[in-house]
Order: C-alpha cells, then structure tokens, then sequence
C-alpha cells in the first residue's frame, strides 16, 4: 500500500494486535487438535523434496490474496460509507480476526472437508480460543483503554454484521480450491513412486506393509511404515462386508427353521425382542428379511422345545443361540450387582423380599408369568408395565440367571427355573473373566467386520469399555487385529479394528442382490444407530414417544434396504385384512422409477404373506417427495 501511495488500512500495532490474537490464541488451540483423518497413512516429504514446495507456495499466496481483498474491500467501504479513518481501520482490523477465525476451521483439514458437524464443532480447546479471542476483540474495540492504545473507534451494529458476513467467505472458497486436483497430484506422484520401489503389495481394495525380508525401498522405519500404511477400505465395499456379515448382501434361501434357523441366529449373534406389532414383532421380522420362508413359529420351537436357543439381554431383551449360554454367566454377576446398587431406588419397595418367595412358587408349581405371582399385591391400572413387587423379584431372578424363559404365550413369558430349562451340558461348561471378554470381543468384530472399541464392547454388552480398550490394545500388538481407515458415507474415514481375512473377505465380495427389502427398526444392521448414519449416510429415530404433531414420518416407520443402500421408509401396518400402505419417504437423491416401485410393491406383498392378510392398500399421495 506505501508503494503506490496509499492510505493503511492497518497500522503497524494494529497488525502486532491481529497477529498476537491468530498467532497465539487461535494457534494454540492447534496443539490439542486429534489427527486429521487419513493424515498418518501420508508419505514423509523426500529428503530431496524442497520444504516451500508448489503447492505450499500457491497455498500461502492463495490466502493471502483472500485476506488481503477482504480486508481492503472492507476498508474501503467503510471509508465510501462515510466512516473515519479511525472507524474504517478499526472494521478492517475486526475483518482480520473474523477472517482468521472462520480460517482456523479450513486449515484443521488440510485436504477432508471441514464443513461437517466434527468439523465445525471441532474440540474444546479450539471453542474456548473462538470464545477468548471474542472477548478480546470487544475490548478492542470497545474498552476506553484499547481505544486509546490502540487508535480504535467503536463499531456499530451494521458494520459488525457486514464484518461477520465476510468472514466464512474464504473458508467456502478455500473448501471449493481443497476439490482442485492440482493439490493431489504430488502425493498421487509419491505414492505411485513409494509403490514401484516395493513398498506396498497391494490386494483387493488394502494396501498392506510388504512381507518380512522383503526388499523395500530406503523410507521411515518400520513401525512407522506400518502406521503410514494402514489399509482403507472404501465405503462400498465396507458397506457391502457389514451388510454380508448381517445376512443382507445376498439371497436367503433356507428354510427358515430348525438347524437353518439355528445357523441364521449364530451368523447374527442374536435378535433382538420388541413388544410393537403394528406390522410384525421386531424378531419375527428381523429372521424373515433373512428368510422369506420364515414364520414366527419357528422361533418359538427354538426356544420352548428344542431349546437351541434362550432369552437374554444384550444393549435389550434378546433371543441368544444357547451355545452362548456360559458366555452370559459375567452378564448375569454384572447385572445383578447394577440391579442390587440400582433397583432400591428405581423400583417399589418390598420386591426383594419376594425373591425367595417367587422361587418357592416356580419350584413347587411350575413356569409362571408376572400375573402368576404376588396375586395379594397392590397393582396399577397399566397392567403390562405395572412393575408390582413380585414382578420385579421375577425379573431380577431372569436377569441374575437363576431363573430362564422357557417359552411365551402371546408375548407373555413365563419362567422357570434355570436348571429346568438350560440344558447340563451349558450350565456345566465354565469360563473365566478373560475368556468371555475375549469371546465377546472376537465374535463381535467377526459379526460387524469392523468397527472401535466401543461399537465391538456394545455388540454384546457384555465388556466395558475400559475392558475393550485394554483388549483391542492387546489384541493388536499380538497381531490378532489390525487398524484399517474404513470409508464413511460423508467421504471421511473412520479408524477401526479388523482383520486381514475379514478385509480380504472384503475384496471379493460379489454385487449385492437387488431385492428391495423392508427392515426392522431394531435390525442387527441398523440397531447401532449413529454406525449406520455414519455408513450408510441413514439418519433414522423411532417416534412412538413422539407426540403425533410433532412426528416427521409416523409412528413406527419401517427402513427400506434395496442392494447397499438405504433408500427410504415405510409407514406400513396391519388393518383389518390388509397391509395399509401410508406413505413411503424416499431418501435423498433416490429416484423412485418403475423399477424401484416394482420392487418394494414385490415386497410389500411378501410382506403380505408373512403376516397372513390378503392384499396391500395404498393412501392417497403415499409416494411422498
């Protein structure tokens, strides 16, 4: 600006100013930043490669040039507005730190899009820098005291909303210039090179460090190598070895019952129970999108007669094969000593003096029902969820393992006790702590593919959490799993456990059926909500306690699954002798053509069968934008 003659539109302490509160407040927050995804799988810059390479330059050309229109052009307007020259550098300075702030966000992803909700939210130490430096910026501007030091003039509402409006511009030019492919071409270039050179065998969708032994090019050491080269499986593929492991990816065509039926729930794990049956109950449906030759009979003959199979929790009430029996025996130590810390408070009184009462009652008479018990207790008009005292000891001995449903009638349990129904050679198999944490870690990264800490221990429910870090830690450094960036819906990549067969499983998976099928709101695949919203880009909440006016969708809507993708839900339900068809909501960017229309018609008519009405009725405008 001296250059040519004009006027600063920023003194020289008024820069020291804005570099003080970008440079260290806003900075600083940096340092307690996570990784950026993807950003340890990036090769090291070659000893021969110049630190100020080409993009590096045109990057701080680029935001320079962004800063400096922004703050000229705000300057100069000001002054066109008829401001002082005071109140005119006083605006420029505050389109600074605006600037800076909204900058701040850009540069935390260096190449993944920073407008997303992690993104934007960031972590905490970067909140409370915006917060400080917004307080310093006000005293700036406002206080008598910096004023005076530092030329400043009040700025008025107007001005302060034309400023903030200025602000998120470069970040939107910048996420725009992060799409440019000029700015990949380099690292494209090293990889192809650090590739040629043998330092990666490729397989499939993976890239894995090359075998022991083997000649590598000179690069960092192993142990780091192995971090940069963490495999990735994109969100296609991953999307189809969860859908796989879940039974969804190709045609079911058994039977549906006995030793099949027993093999469907293995493969699951479990599934869960729900009470709702506007359509068909939770489990029902859950077995039938597997096998359409399902029926809900043969659920119950699994566990009320051939008992390969008993109810339980999970994360909720759950049908569990019975080889899993002995692995529960930690669920019920753990659940009693919650219940017995937990339930005094939570529960009428007087349901613990019931315990040997209501085992005395089973003993000497058989499996009974909550009705069957505490017939001289006080009792609410709700029936169902009246949780009278020995109703309460009832379930306390189900879920502390004394006591087991032997079977239902309607959707009543009836109990007895647990060496009546569990068969010896379960009850007498034993395990220690450690190897059920390990057989719930392990069956549950087989069943999910892939997936944290967190998402393995909640599986099950039966590992903490605390438990599943020190496993999955462990479990590594023995090579029992691997770390893999697994893609999401969003384009971001999601650090996770897994294995080598599991991502070679992965690789040659063939295209997934194009069957249009109606799930569950409680599927295994979708029970883990915010998994699936991250996978498969599918927000869903059930709305029962909704009030009505306030639905978005309806009741109890149904997610709609076609190949590898969800594309839409269904308010379907039973009424009289019809399947009554309310409204289906397509997803974003899915287009219900001919075909897709065949195809859930198709099955809302297999639907039709399973709950034995004679046909499907549609309201007016059901097919909704």
């Amino acid at each position: 600006m001296l250059l040519f003659g004009l006027t600063q539109p920023i003194t020289p302490i008024q820069i020291h100013w804005g570099n003080m509160v970008s440079s260290v407040v806003l900075a600083m927050a940096l340092a307690f930043e996570g990784q950026e995804p993807g950003l340890i799988e990036r090769l090291p810059r070659r000893s021969v490669e110049q630190t100020l390479s080409r993009f590096v330059l045109w990057r701080v050309g680029f935001v320079s040039l962004l800063f400096f229109a922004g703050i000229v052009g705000m300057f100069t307007l000001a002054e066109a507005r008829g401001a002082t020259l005071e109140e005119a550098r006083t605006i420029a300075v505050n389109t600074l730190v605006v600037m800076e702030i909204f900058y701040l966000f850009s540069v935390r992803f260096l190449n993944g899009s920073s407008l997303m909700v992690q993104a934007i939210l960031g972590i905490r130490s970067v909140l409370i820098a915006i917060a400080a430096v917004t307080v310093l910026q006000f005293g700036f501007t406002y206080t008598p005291f910096m004023e005076a030091f530092f030329d400043t003039r009040p700025v008025g509402l107007a001005d302060g909303l034309m400023v903030l409006a200025v602000g998120p511009v470069p970040i939107g030019i910048l996420e725009a210039e992060k799409r440019v492919p000029h700015r990949h071409a380099g690292a494209k270039a090293a990889v192809a090179e650090w590739t040629r050179a043998g330092g990666w065998r490729r397989s499939g969708t993976t890239r894995r460090p090359g075998r022991r032994g083997r000649h590598c090019a000179p690069g960092p050491s192993s142990a780091i190598a192995q971090r940069m080269t963490r495999p990735f499986l994109d969100n296609r593929r991953a999307k189809r070895l969860f859908l796989d492991r879940h039974l969804l990816l190709r045609p079911g065509s058994g039977p549906g019952r006995g030793a099949d039926l027993d093999g469907v729930l293995d493969a699951l794990g479990f599934v869960q129970v729900d009470s709702v049956n506007t359509l068909a109950r939770a489990h029902d449906l859950i077995l039938w999108s597997r096998r359409g030759r399902y029926r809900p009979r043969a659920l119950e003959t699994l566990v009320a007669r051939r008992r390969s199979a008993f109810e339980h929790w999970t994360h909720d009430a759950a049908v569990i094969p019975m080889a899993f029996y002995p692995m529960w025996r930690l669920k019920f130590a753990r659940d009693e000593a919650r219940m017995r810390a937990r339930w005094p408070a939570a529960r009428r009184e007087g349901w613990h003096g019931e315990i040997d009462n209501v085992l005395r009652h089973i003993a000497d008479h058989g499996p009974a029902c909550s009705r069957d018990v505490g017939g001289d207790e006080t009792r609410g008009a709700s029936g169902w969820w009246d949780w009278h005292p020995s109703k309460t000891a009832l379930e306390f001995l189900w879920r502390s393992g004394r006591l087991a449903v032997c079977h239902r009638r309607g959707f009543r349990k009836f109990y007895d006790l647990t060496e009546r129904v569990i068969p010896a050679e379960q009850r007498a198999r034993s395990r220690d702590d450690d190897e059920i944490v390990d057989w719930a870690m392990s069956e549950a990264l087989r069943r999910l593919g892939f997936g944290t800490s967190g998402e393995l221990a909640a599986f099950f429910e039966i590992a903490t959490r605390d438990e599943a870090k020190t496993w999955c830690a462990a479990a590594l450094s023995e090579g029992r799993i691997i770390e893999a960036e697994i893609g999401m819906a969003d384009g971001s990549r999601r650090r996770s456990f897994t294995t080598e067969a599991l991502l070679d499983e992965a690789a040659t998976l063939p295209d997934p059926t194009a069957r249009v099928r109606l799930l569950s709101p409680f599927d295994p695949a979708l029970r883990d909500r915010a998994r699936a919203e991250r996978l498969f880009g599918f927000h869903y909440r059930i709305e029962i306690f909704v009030p009505e006016a306030k639905r978005r969708y309806g009741y109890y809507v149904f997610p709609v699954l076609q190949g590898e993708r969800v594309i839409g839900r269904i308010d379907a339900r039973r009424a009289d002798d019809a399947l009554a068809v309310a409204a289906f909501w397509p997803e974003s960017g899915v287009r219900t053509g001919k075909a897709r229309r065949s195809g859930l018609m198709s099955e809302l008519d297999r639907v039709a069968r399973l709950v034995g009405v004679q046909g499907v009725g549609f309201s007016e405008g059901w097919l909704r934008a």
